[in-house]
């Protein structure tokens, strides 16, 4: 659908359609668990983007806490616990929910 969406917009217009974003806290990339799976497999950032392309929203990869329940509801029955990777979708209204949780 995208690529269909895509051929419809004027050439002029392609230039100012920004795709995605990418970015990664250098903080992460210093820890020993999440620094070593980014650099060496892309698994996780993979799943991100295809959860992303799925449900048309934005993606934000996270370390669940305590506090993360109270902050990121789940309505779509997704069960975590602290310390699990999470996938938080935000939709166009600004309400943020997990959607995901990784598994190495």
């Amino acid at each position: 659908m995208t690529v269909i969406a895509l051929s419809r917009i004027e050439p002029h217009l392609l230039l100012e359609l920004t795709v995605s974003h990418v970015e990664i806290d250098p903080l992460v990339m210093e820890t020993p668990l999440l620094g070593l799976e980014f650099m060496t497999k892309p698994r996780i950032l993979l799943k991100a983007l295809a959860i992303s392309l799925e449900l048309g929203l934005r993606v934000t990869i996270q370390v669940s806490d305590a506090r993360t329940h109270a902050h990121y509801p789940s309505r779509r029955g997704v069960h975590y616990r602290p310390g699990e990777i999470i996938f938080i979708a935000m939709n166009h209204n600004g309400h943020s929910e997990v959607v995901h949780v990784f598994e190495f």
